[in-house]
């Protein structure tokens, strides 16, 4: 539900559930084409959606195809930046160092073995060694915690417990059970630092990562900041591209059509309310804690920017002769669809039909086509410094 309804939100934000435009040739012959496995789908009929030309709406800047951006920031991985990844990794998996306490008390970590039976036979689950409990935390059933409170360190001994009703495992629910108990001792957790990291404590923790070395760790972390670090100069350079071409481009909004795209993003929330099977405006106070009116109005400036930004890649659509493969709007769908946990019909119904979904993808692609060609400078780091104004070309420039 959750990504839905974030799906939702960002189609009304962007205007990508409503259709720029509403004339041209209806459905059934882009359906035809999208339904092919190897056609190309031309300029002119991805454009037939809209009841209006872009080039007569934008006037795009001579030299858009050969942006010139610089990045203020390298996208370099360095070794401070694993250093603190790591460290917040580490905290999650804390060893635990015995103490000389000799009596259990409320709030303690103890470290036990346990095995159980009920009506004198093991169950399934019922028996492990070296574990780690924290009394007091509800971790393990009601009643097996509370009756470990005074039991001394180095003692075996057994308590009695009765599994709930409701529980999980429909072996034991209800039952009565028996734990024997081997109280090992009383521990205290410590973080460990980045610099106390060894072979073992890595193979021990961090095996569903794939590795069982601290160099192998270290490794895994740096590949990660590495694809975060892309990803970031990806949407860096989309950012800089869309504000130029925003502050470059002349653009007329044609009469009525942020009103328009306001409407049909209403219409948008009414289905996915009657999808969930509630009133629209119970839908919205239960999502979104306001009224779609309030909404809609707090929505509007981001609704008005993209009306502009898709017109002006509309425009771009038209004059790079932007041409969409099905392969590939397929696959484009069908990450959306696997993302979102959606059919693939009710992605392209959010998005206003596949006439506009169409058109969304080859605004994608007129995107990607001027961030290829844009000119990208990032800050390259001196040795021993982390901010240098020194400029290299972006990773594939």
């Amino acid at each position: 539900m959750k990504k839905r309804i974030v799906l939702l939100t960002a189609a009304i934000a962007m205007a990508a559930a409503t259709l720029l435009g509403g004339c041209g040739t209806r459905g059934s012959e882009l359906s035809s084409i999208t339904s092919a496995t190897n056609e190309t789908i031309g300029t002119r009929q991805i454009l037939s959606v809209l009841d209006y030309d872009p080039a007569d709406q934008v006037k795009l800047p001579k030299d858009y195809m050969n942006m010139k951006i610089k990045l203020e920031d390298s996208y370099l991985v360095t070794d401070d930046q694993i250093r603190e990844y790591a460290e917040n990794m580490l905290m999650y998996s804390p060893v635990h160092e015995a103490t000389d306490k000799t009596t259990v008390e409320d709030g303690d970590i103890v470290n036990l073995d346990y095995s159980g039976t009920i009506d004198g036979e093991p169950f399934d689950g019922g028996t492990a060694e070296d574990q780690y409990l924290t009394i007091g935390s509800g971790s393990f059933i009601e009643g097996f915690e509370e009756q470990l409170v005074g039991k001394d360190v180095g003692t075996e001994f057994d308590i009695n417990v009765t599994f709930p009703e409701d529980y999980a495992s429909d072996e034991v629910a209800g039952k009565d059970a028996v734990f024997h108990i081997n109280l090992k001792n009383i521990s205290e957790e410590k973080t460990i630092t980045y610099d106390e990291l060894t072979d073992d404590y890595v193979a021990e923790n961090f095996t569903m990562y794939g590795v069982s070395t601290v160099d192998e760790f270290k490794n895994m972390i740096s590949q990660q900041l590495q694809s975060e670090n892309q990803s970031q100069q990806s949407q860096d350079i989309q950012a800089a591209v869309i504000d130029n071409l925003i502050a470059d481009s002349e653009v007329t909004v044609p009469d009525g059509l942020v009103d328009k795209q306001i409407e049909q993003a209403k219409d948008g929330m009414a289905k996915q309310a009657e999808t969930y099977g509630m009133e629209l405006e119970e839908f919205m106070t239960t999502y979104y804690g306001m009224s779609l009116d309030e909404y809609i109005e707090q929505v509007r400036p981001d609704i008005e920017d993209s009306v502009v930004e898709r017109l002006i890649l509309q425009a771009i659509i038209k004059d790079q002769k932007i041409e969409v493969e099905t392969s590939e709007y397929n696959s484009f769908i069908s990450n959306y669809s696997n993302y979102y946990g959606m059919e693939r019909d009710e992605i392209i119904e959010i998005f206003g039909g596949q006439r506009q979904m169409i058109l969304s993808y080859a605004e994608n692609k007129a995107l990607e086509a001027v961030m290829g060609a844009a000119d990208v400078t990032t800050k390259m780091p001196v040795p021993g410094s982390d901010n240098t104004d020194s400029s290299a070309p972006a990773e594939g420039e």
